[in-house]
């Protein structure tokens, strides 16, 4: 029984529980296991995962792109490429992938976000591949990034509103490994075409491939659950009617409409035959979210303005003014920009140069670049054992404080005149951010919103990483000129201001569900988690909840 006010009036509406509903449909008594990373939901986030392998390929390519386009000129009129141009030429696809990031913003699902990113990208690449002169190229890239910062605000949301709680960190591994999969061929196809000419443009207009794949797949993907009961609050806002009964039995309608679409979903998407009890639990805190705090019951009585008198998600505006709002986005958004601040991004888009700066030969430090991914790859593959099983906090931490030691190796190389000590140093770095810090940045950001806020919450941080990469990736050339010792000191002070900052904005999140997080959040206690608050506590200091909240 779900009651609230509305306006002078209290209705009372006898909202079947998801229990409820599935003993009526000969559902219940299921022995099965929804909460594992089943064979099926593994196939599932593979297939969703093609977005961002997307987003990889583009990473690892672009390094062996632009070195075959500086070296063999490739453009009409060429003229010489600088540190600032070439950093361009990589870094104004990201330009675009932050207006991508905000536009993700106002998508209704992140399945039609999936759809029109694949477009975009198939034909930025295209785009880019046969394009004339400089500025037609950076025209396709600058289509091509704004699909991909629809992929970097969808993919992540999608994967952790199918994924069971304790199986959310394998599930977006997956994704993860995806992306690091596209990054590995795209450092292949760089690799194979960087001696010959034009090779450029099949390395990056190969990219379309992917673009029209995942275009195609996603085409055949369901709404989310979530998604499904988004839709419903907008059907049964849409309502009319002058009278109360009339309103509620639409509402009573819409949402067993909804039920019974959201529990085929989740058991197709998770490889089930019926629902256990983990799932209906799931489902039913689903759906109280959005009766409840959607406000869908009780609208009734006000049928003039019913769009204006419901909103799905909050203002930015109001997220601002909100402590909780804001202190969720701000920790979002951190933990988006650790990639940029540990200089993971510079390393994947650079990765022949940067080798190249530590003293290997070109086609040396191709092959490095190639290892790199390959490591990556190997990693990145069984981290769903893992990713589960540690708090996200302590992967950060460690992977953080892992990444800087490694720079001083590196650095160490570099003092000893030993390139190989230098190029294991970076090898290193990249081993120990992607089995604990690359993952978790999508995991941490995808399931720490609460359902007012979240399209737009991952629609901020990401265009928070989107922002920090640009910066990384445009002035890096410029950085490398400076010296190898100026870039290692730089990423090392970098990584550890990362490590600062997780350690007091970002809270432990694992094994709960998105609606638990959200409740933790608004009661208070979610942030007490945080090294900020710790503290305060050792200190004899106790915030008042709505503060720690």
């Amino acid at each position: 029984m779900w009651r609230t006010r509305n306006q002078d009036f209290y209705y009372e509406f006898p909202v079947a529980s998801c229990k409820e509903f599935s003993q009526v449909s000969g559902l219940a008594g299921a022995e099965l296991d929804s909460q594992r990373l089943t064979p099926v939901l593994f196939a599932n986030c593979l297939v969703i995962g093609l977005s961002a392998a997307l987003t990889g390929y583009d990473h690892g390519a672009a390094s062996g792109a632009l070195q075959n386009l500086v070296a063999l000129k490739g453009l009409r009129r060429q003229r010489r490429f600088g540190p600032l141009l070439q950093g361009w030429v990589v870094a104004s696809a990201w330009v675009s992938n932050i207006i991508g990031n905000l536009s993700g913003y106002y998508m209704p699902t992140p399945r039609i976000a999936l759809i029109v990113a694949g477009l975009l990208e198939m034909l930025g690449s295209l785009l880019t591949g046969f394009a004339p002169t400089l500025w037609v190229l950076i025209l396709g890239r600058l289509v091509n990034g704004f699909g991909l910062g629809l992929n970097g605000v969808a993919v992540a949301q999608y994967v952790s509103e199918v994924a069971p709680p304790h199986a959310r960190g394998g599930a977006i591994a997956v994704q993860e490994t995806t992306f690091v999969s596209g990054a590995f061929i795209g450092a292949l196809v760089g690799q194979h075409f960087l001696r010959i000419r034009h090779g450029w443009r099949t390395i990056w207009g190969l990219a379309a491939f992917f673009g029209g794949l995942a275009t195609v797949t996603m085409l055949r993907m369901p709404d989310t659950p979530r998604s499904i009961y988004r839709r419903a609050a907008r059907m049964a806002a849409a309502e009319t009617s002058q009278t109360p009964e009339a309103a509620q039995r639409h509402l009573l309608q819409v949402l067993e409409e909804a039920r019974r679409e959201a529990m085929s979903t989740m058991c197709q998407l998770r490889g089930i035959e019926f629902p256990d009890q983990a799932m209906l639990s799931e489902l039913e805190g689903i759906e109280r979210t959005y009766v409840s705090e959607l406000n869908l019951l009780g609208r009734a009585a006000s049928s003039e303005g019913a769009q204006e008198w419901w909103q799905e998600e909050l203002p930015l505006l109001e997220i601002l003014r909100s402590p909780v709002h804001l202190r969720l986005l701000l920790a979002g958004c951190a933990a988006n920009a650790l990639p940029a601040l540990s200089g993971s991004e510079a390393q994947m888009n650079y990765a022949g140069q940067m080798f190249r700066m530590v003293g290997f030969h070109y086609q040396d430090a191709a092959t490095a670049g190639v290892a790199m991914y390959a490591l990556k790859l190997a990693i990145a593959a069984p981290s769903f054992l893992w990713l589960d099983a540690i708090g996200r906090r302590k992967l950060l931490s460690f992977g953080l404080t892992g990444v800087t030691a490694c720079y001083g190796l590196s650095a160490v190389g570099l003092g000893l005149h030993s390139p190989g000590l230098a190029g294991a140093g970076l090898l290193a770095s990249q081993a120990i951010y992607q089995s604990c810090v690359g993952p978790v940045t999508w995991i941490v950001s995808s399931e720490l919103y609460p359902s007012d806020m979240r399209a737009r919450g991952c629609a901020l941080a990401s265009a928070t990483f989107s922002t920090s990469t640009l910066l990384s990736v445009q002035f890096h050339p410029l950085l490398i000129s400076r010296g190898p010792f100026t870039v290692f000191a730089t990423y090392a002070m970098t990584a550890q201001a990362a490590w600062l900052l997780t350690r007091v904005t970002v809270p432990e999140t694992k094994g709960r569900t998105l609606e638990e997080i959200q409740d933790e959040a608004f009661q208070g206690r979610l942030f007490r988690r945080t090294s900020m608050f710790e503290a305060g506590s050792i200190l004899g200091i106790q915030p008042e909840p709505d503060a720690a909240g």
